[in-house]
């Protein structure tokens, strides 16, 4: 699949980011992306990395991730090529990382029309072979024109930390997956409106899934993100993306940026964009004259974004009482739990249910489960109580 007609199929795994929602285990010296959360399992980026190589091959794989980080990626990932290596001198969201991710594919291949699969680097995918073939399409419908493709999970529960994508009319299809529209980008709904919109059944998770050609992201991002657009053109026109100078006019223009996400700098605006054409029968002719058609394939292979501590509970085995533990635990009358013991202490409960209890050397956290959204704000207040050795 690395090579088709004219394009050239890359992944790009994005890895800067502080897992901080799985503190105490993440720390800012190893974030969650490097940790391995199920026993017998690499970590969440070499498991990210072996589930898209079939695809692409060492030839293809990329991956971001802060200056701080680089050494981690090697250790997990010793066979990456060192200039698939792309780090940033800081993070600032998902914009700017695949931004300047596009750069490097632009530079590394300048007489092809490179595709970008774009992937997190800390998801749990259980159907892998699913997975590739869902890729593989959203590739192909990239490749046809300047699209941004999405993978867009069905959803299984009324989830209130994802966001959702209301899916339009059906635009064609790719490897036996259905192409549809994009409707609407719905933000992460409080609870009731996420119930209606499983109830309503036109409705996707969000994935953070994506494929694009190369050049029409960099079209997307001059659009909706001129600044953005504007310091990435300064970084490329300092030359090679290596040496002390590039990395200088890099970290300058990094540190004017503003941190914002690719769905809320691009894909919300295409969108609405989108939804205007659309109520005037006008898409087909605006993607015709090269404008970006924002597409959605409709895919379930068994994803969860392992984005809090409660997310275990879905894919490690659950003891009788509906337990999801990991290393040494002895309870009773202990109910609905999350339980990880990663310091060798034994943990022992009696009489609690529905919480979230971590061990380690150094830390312990307890909270209910339906708070464990809430750690950031926990982490800031042990950095004010002059703890933050801790983080």
């Amino acid at each position: 699949m690395c090579d088709r007609g004219l394009n050239k199929v890359t992944a790009v795994l994005m890895a800067g980011g502080k897992g901080e929602r799985f503190w105490p285990l993440s720390r800012l010296r190893r974030p969650k992306q490097f940790l391995a959360l199920q026993e017998g399992k690499g970590s969440l980026l070499a498991d990210a990395a072996r589930r898209v190589l079939p695809l692409v091959g060492w030839a293809g794989l990329f991956v971001v991730t802060g200056r701080e980080y680089g050494a981690l990626v090697r250790e997990e990932l010793p066979e990456l090529p060192p200039e698939h290596l792309i780090l940033e001198p800081q993070g600032r969201n998902t914009a700017p990382c695949l931004g300047l991710a596009a750069l490097h594919l632009e530079q590394l291949f300048p007489d092809r029309e490179t595709v970008m699969l774009a992937l997190p680097a800390d998801h749990a995918i259980l159907d892998e072979e699913g997975f590739r073939a869902a890729l593989r399409a959203a590739a192909e419908v990239a490749a046809r024109g300047p699209h941004l493709v999405t993978l867009g999970l069905r959803p299984t529960r009324p989830e209130t930390g994802y966001g959702y994508i209301r899916l339009g009319p059906q635009a064609g299809s790719a490897g036996g997956y259905a192409v549809h529209r994009v409707a609407e980008f719905i933000e992460k709904p409080d609870l009731d409106t996420a119930e209606r919109l499983l109830e309503e059944g036109q409705n996707l998770w969000n994935s953070g899934i994506f494929a694009w050609r190369v050049s029409a992201l960099r079209s997307a991002i001059a659009r909706y993100l001129p600044e953005l657009h504007a310091a990435l053109e300064r970084v490329r026109q300092a030359g090679a993306l290596s040496g002390a100078e590039a990395e200088a006019v890099l970290a300058e223009e990094y540190g004017r940026l503003e941190p914002i996400s690719i769905d809320y700098g691009v894909l919300e605006p295409a969108g609405r964009r989108q939804r205007s054409a659309l109520s005037g029968g006008k898409v087909k002719k605006a993607a015709e004259g090269g404008a970006e058609e924002l597409l959605v394939l409709p895919a379930d292979f068994g994803w969860d974004d392992v984005g809090s501590w409660p997310a275990l509970a879905r894919f490690l085995p659950l003891d009788p009482e509906g337990n999801a533990v990991r290393g040494k635990h002895v309870g009773l009358e202990t109910r609905g739990c999350v339980i990880y013991s990663a310091g060798g202490k034994l943990v022992a409960t009696l009489g609690i249910s529905d919480l979230v209890v971590v061990e380690t050397e150094d830390a312990l956290l307890v909270c209910p489960r339906s708070r464990a959204q809430e750690i950031r704000a926990l982490l800031k207040r042990i950095q004010e109580q002059g703890e933050g050795h801790h983080l």
